[in-house]
């Protein structure tokens, strides 16, 4: 416990200096450490003005030391002399701090201390105020942070050691770090600093209490702490530095484990292990640590410069503007015997084909991945990248989903049609690909897909099919793995069945089982974890395989089988009896059954718990021993052979309630919290979680083989909340829905009709849209829903009003009439936020046509309480009717309520925008056209002008060169209203400049005659000096 008595605040310590007293008043304490306190204090300068200094005072902690009522310090008697060899060392530590404060290079990289002065029978050193924390306080905000603060604590130290000194005492707590500096610091407190030429001294006297040195458990090495004088030198500090950055990222002290040779070190736990990293950062931070905190001293780096070299590189590594990939994780196989030829050839093909495309390909379950993994798990450093993904048939769309394939500067926007982000996520990995060696693994691939492949071959990474089958003769270098010698099988068997293969009947029935299976892998370790479960011996084994086996099939072997229907028979065959031999329980099937569900590569330890409804995973953990399953890192999933072989189960009745039990906790995670079933689209924040969740739900629905109440919901949901740019295939398989909906409640039925007519008319198919309302009406009439009345009336009128044909207004009009009068008798829960929204459509149509405005404003006041009364403020509809009313309230010419009701929806629009296309969307749609209203032109362009930056700021992504392209065009048409001729002019010019991002034909010139010629004519009225002259 800490008994020291501080200075309370607001004490004033008038201390004695040779022209006389200097006066400062201590504010507050702000830390304590073994010999003193430290205050925050000021004093006046001539003028009267404050300064702000920081005071230490010297108060040892380990001595009996009293304060009296006037703020003096004394000493017992028994401590008298330690207290005052304390103050000894503070003058002393204060002289040091002076010359290196005046030394070259070292005024910026130490705490300079203004003054020291005796009173209070104590000593106090003055120091210029700095605005900074400690690194103990905070050491970064993100990683490249903290490495850029370490990196500039290794050159102060640097600077300290080439002036002839060793600091001794490098702890956090003695680093200030600068505020709005990202590598400044200064270090203080040189109580322990001592020269060369004491260490000298000391080691010819061999008298370690000579240095008067202490040090901070922790982060001083063993040689220290051991008084080893003759071992102390520039090494010692490299410790104290590694030291430091290790706590950075545990936040606790090196043990001897983590000062060992090998130490390998938990990245994963590190304080900033919430972002992604390149591969090659962590193993520079193993070799940094390895290197500063080995216990010998010699191990370590031997100067400052070493350390501060390695520190800019692993700087490099963690910037995270810096584009780079981040790799797939890849699990080093835990048993992998012989196959030295094989890697030796795989590394020689991956060579030859660098840049381009390799083929490894052979039987199911022979061990391709295995050896792959192999290989990129030895040779990891050889690659900036590497990537793992699993074919499943759309090579292309697999590297756009930034769930597989993520590039740290490339994020798809949730406005970005897919076909756009593909095109701009490959020109980022082309440019990447000119600089770093990244190699895309594509594994269980299909031969028939490799046309598929074209828009990856020009990335310039090097790619490597893994498949079961040769692609077309001489497409690209191949190689083929075939089965494992015996002596090496028989050591993978060893291995997995626990025991030694050294009796001489056993080997002879090992041998006559790899000669069955045809020294097939997968087999193989299967067969030898069951002889380690105890479910079968070696006299069983080889009954199994030899009833079963594959050495019947031909002459051929199992590599030019290639999985062709015997052999496929025949292996399902051995699987049986295996799993016979395994007993397998109920449970057991049911888990395998569920897990066939989902596709490679797998799905996560956690979710899977959770939506199988398993209390726990211990199954999963015995299926994982016996080898049926596979686990990496917490994900889960069955091996290729074996899924096909499981999917090929029948299906029994505990399977199917397993299977909709599944799909059901899944459409309970999907759907809104507390919503009904027939809610539609959903826009969360974080939309990449959903995406996860409803890849999975595709995947479930797809491998269940019956149509059940949860598949069909499932599957609703699906659709529900596909992504916007899957218009066209969510279209069709809601119509395929809709023909056969028999689990569907009715509402949800009416849902999925509604929706369909609004895609068939974004696909440009206004008739055909209207074709679907048509069956809607028709399901309305055996289904009666005043909610879905409306919304039927509702799609109708905007399908017709988006047409822009002028024969479709009166029809539009009873349309909007028909889906009020139908929402005002509506329960449902949303029917209140449907009403505002239909009074609030009719209110638009009446305004855009500039036709009976009282009844508009009618419409606008109905809505007003609804709106108050059952939105939120985030809700749609509240800036829909800001916005509305905002053009109502200008076209009455009430601009002061129009300028306040646009405030409101400015701010509704910039609060929580889906994305910065959002934005673009109001200026350009709202906010410039009530500014045009109000009569206001100038502010009407300078919203244009906004909307154009934010598109410029995004210009690589096609949906915001569009908006551009439509914003420059607009633009032309706001000057040209405002007379701004010239200026309209110059806006339809720069248009014509990206008329190529528009999907529309443009007849060129777009600037109008009339706007040319009044451009020509009002420039030819202006001044010589630029001024208008008279009109």
């Amino acid at each position: 416990m800490d008994g020291r008595s501080a200075l309370p605040p607001g004490t004033a310590l008038k201390l004695s200096a040779r022209t006389g007293y200097a006066e400062y008043t201590l504010s507050r304490e702000i830390g304590r450490g073994g010999s003193c306190i430290v205050y925050d204090a000021s004093y006046a300068d001539n003028l009267g003005n404050r300064k702000l200094v920081r005071i230490k005072e010297c108060y040892p902690h380990a001595l009996q030391i009293a304060r009296d009522e006037q703020g003096a310090l004394k000493a017992a008697e028994k401590d008298a002399g330690a207290f005052s060899l304390a103050k000894a060392r503070m003058v002393d530590a204060y002289r040091k701090n002076h010359a290196l404060a005046a030394t070259d290079g070292l005024a910026n990289a130490v705490a300079y201390s203004a003054d020291i002065y005796e009173a209070n029978g104590t000593v106090y050193t003055v120091s210029v105020y700095v605005d900074g924390s400690t690194f103990a306080a905070h050491q970064g905000d993100t990683l490249h942070e903290c490495i850029s603060l370490t990196l500039g604590t290794a050159r102060a130290l640097k600077r300290i050691h080439e002036a002839g000194y060793l600091y001794l005492d490098l702890k956090p707590e003695n680093i200030l770090t600068l505020k709005g500096s990202r590598d400044s610091v200064q270090l203080f407190d040189f109580d322990s600093m001592i020269s060369a030429e004491a260490l000298a001294q000391a080691i010819r006297s061999n008298d370690p209490s000579a240095l008067r040195a202490s040090y901070t458990r922790g982060y001083a090495p063993l040689e220290q702490q051991a008084g080893r004088l003759r071992q102390i030198g520039r090494h010692t500090d490299i410790y104290s530095l590694g030291a430091v950055l290790f706590f950075a990222l545990w936040h606790r002290t090196p043990d001897p484990f983590d000062c060992d040779a090998s130490a390998a070190y938990d990245y994963a736990r590190m304080a900033y292990a919430d972002r992604t990293y390149r591969d090659a950062l962590f193993p520079a931070l193993t070799t940094f640590f390895h290197r500063t905190l080995a216990s010998y001293h010699a191990d370590r780096y031997q100067c400052a410069d070493d350390a501060i070299a390695q520190l800019e590189d692993i700087l490099a590594l963690s910037d995270e503007a810096k584009p780079w990939i981040c790799s797939t994780p890849i699990q080093r196989p835990d048993a992998f015997f012989g196959r030295q030829a094989e890697l030796a050839a795989l590394g020689d093909m991956l060579r030859r084909a660098e840049g381009q495309v390799a083929c490894l390909w052979g039987v199911g379950g022979i061990g391709k991945s295995t050896l792959a993994r192999r290989y990129l798990t030895e040779h990891a450093g050889d690659w900036d990248a590497r990537l793992w993904l699993y074919d499943r048939g759309d090579p292309a769309a697999a590297v756009a989903d930034d769930a597989l394939v993520q590039v740290n500067t490339v994020r798809r926007m949730r406005e970005e049609r897919a076909g756009d982000y593909l095109a701009r996520k490959l020109e980022a990995l082309r440019t990447l690909a000119q600089e770093q060696r990244i190699i895309l693994v594509l594994d269980d691939f299909d031969p028939a897909h490799v046309d598929r492949l074209e828009p990856l071959r020009g990335v310039g990474w090097t790619i490597l099919l893994i498949s079961r089958a040769d692609t077309p003769s001489g497409l690209f270098p191949s190689m083929v793995l075939s089965e494992m010698p015996a002596d090496d099988l028989a050591r993978l068997f060893e291995h997995h069945a626990h025991c030694e293969l050294s009796d001489d009947a056993d080997r002879a029935r090992f041998l006559s089982i790899v000669a069955a299976i045809q020294g097939h892998t997968l087999l193989c370790e299967l067969i030898a974890r069951q002889v380690a479960n105890s479910f079968l011996d070696m006299r069983q084994a080889e009954g199994i395989v030899a009833e079963n086996g594959l050495a019947g099939l031909s002459a051929e072997r199992i590599d030019h089988v290639r999985d062709h229907t015997a052999f496929r028979g025949t292996l399902d065959a051995i699987l049986d009896r295996l799993v016979e031999a395994d007993r397998f329980s109920e449970q057991d099937r049911l888990c395998m059954k569920l897990l066939g569900m989902v596709d490679a590569p797998g799905i996560d330890g956690g979710l899977f718990k959770q939506l199988s409804g398993l209390p726990s995973l211990d199954v999963v953990n015995d299926l994982q021993a016996s080898g049926w399953v596979i686990r990496e890192g917490r994900t889960i999933r069955l091996h290729a052979v074996m899924r096909e072989y499981v999917r090929a189960w029948p299906w029994t009745g505990a399977m199917e309630e397993a299977a909709d039990g599944m799909m059901r906790r899944l459409y309970d995670m999907i759907r809104p919290a507390g919503r009904r079933h027939d809610g539609s689209k959903q826009f969360p924040e974080d939309y990449a979680s959903l995406y996860r969740l409803l890849r999975l739900a595709e995947q479930l629905v797809r491998h269940a083989t019956r149509t059940t109440e949860a598949s069909q919901r499932l599957k609703y949901r699906l659709l529900m909340d596909a992504p916007v740019d899957q218009d066209a295939d969510v279209l069709f398989q809601m119509l395929d829905l809709l023909e056969d909906p028999r689990f569907l409640d009715g509402d949800s039925i009416l849902r999925l009709y509604e929706n369909a007519a609004y895609l068939r008319a974004r696909l440009y198919d206004p008739e055909g849209a209207m074709e679907i309302l048509k069956e809607m009406k028709r399901f309305l009439l055996r289904h009666p829903s005043a909610y879905y009345l409306s919304a039927f009336h509702r799609a109708a009128a905007v399908i017709l009003n988006n047409t822009g044909r002028d024969e479709y207004f009166k029809r539009c009009l009873r349309h909007e009439g028909k889906a009020i009068a139908a929402a005002r008798l509506s329960t449902h829960p949303d029917a209140k936020k449907q009403l505002i929204s239909c009074l609030l459509d009719k209110a638009t149509t009446l305004l855009n046509a500039d036709m009976d405005r009282p009844q508009a404003r009618r419409l606008i006041e109905e809505a007003r309480p609804l709106v108050l009364k059952h939105t939120e403020h985030g809700d749609y509809e509240r800036y829909q009717y800001a916005c509305i009313t905002a053009m109502c309230r200008a076209m009455d010419g009430d601009i002061d309520a129009a300028g306040a009701l646009l405030n409101e929806a400015d701010a509704l629009a910039f609060a929580a925008p889906d994305s910065d296309l959002a934005i673009v969307e109001h200026l350009v749609e709202q906010g410039a056209p009530i500014r045009i209203a109000m009569g206001q032109f100038e502010a009407a362009e300078d919203c244009v002008r906004r909307a154009i930056e934010l598109c410029e700021r995004h210009d690589e992504a096609m949906r915001y060169r569009e908006a551009r392209f439509d914003a420059w065009l607009f633009l032309g048409r706001v000057c040209a209203m405002g007379g701004r001729y010239a200026q309209a002019e110059e806006a339809f010019e720069e248009a014509e400049r990206y008329v190529h991002d528009s999907p529309y034909a443009w007849k060129l010139p777009l600037c109008p005659e009339d706007v040319r010629r009044a451009a020509e004519a009002q420039r030819g009225d202006m001044g010589p000096e630029g001024q208008g002259g008279e009109a």
